[in-house]
């Protein structure tokens, strides 16, 4: 059975068994999928995501997994509040994207957490998370405490594929 390392917020470390039938959990998110969505990402942006990343309330690790790969990413912190969701969901989602796992590691506690140290992170990303704060302005606060002088906070809340699409409507409309 694989295991995994992961700390909670007090810096407990446990091991982790993952379950078989997690994988069954991400069947609606398909490799595809995921790359077009990543792909629609770094479009979105203009600038190299690089460095230290820490993805607040990682989920199913999706996105994590994809920054994992990006050459000049040297380490990807996914947190989550939910052991489940980072344990379960996450596990299996840095599995079937293939996660650089020797660049990952992973925190359970919440957003506004403080073991997470300040000015230590490139880029602090919220990917359709910060609703599920209960403080967004003490949310964004502590993420930008975590990011290093020139650091880059990223924020999305919507899906990118809707946004793209309405875009190509657009542009088709305006055709």
């Amino acid at each position: 059975s694989n295991s995994l390392r992961i700390e909670d917020s007090d810096r407990n470390t446990k091991v982790i068994f993952k379950e078989d039938q997690a994988s069954k959990l991400l069947k609606m998110l398909n490799d595809d999928q995921v790359c077009f969505l990543f792909k629609q990402f770094l479009k979105s942006i203009n600038f190299e995501i690089s460095g230290r990343v820490v993805e607040l309330g990682a989920g199913s690790c999706w996105l994590a997994a994809e920054l994992s790969k990006l050459e000049k990413v040297r380490e990807v912190v996914a947190t989550d509040l939910s052991d489940n969701e980072l344990l379960i969901k996450g596990t299996v989602g840095l599995e079937q994207f293939q996660a650089r796992m020797d660049k990952m590691s992973f925190i359970v506690g919440n957003f506004n957490a403080e073991c997470l140290e300040p000015n230590s992170f490139d880029f602090v990303i919220f990917a359709r998370a910060l609703h599920h704060s209960n403080s967004a302005k003490i949310s964004l606060q502590q993420a930008a405490r975590l990011l290093k002088p020139k650091g880059r906070l990223i924020a999305f809340e919507e899906h990118i594929i809707p946004y793209i699409l309405s875009l190509k409507s657009r542009a088709d409309i305006d055709k």
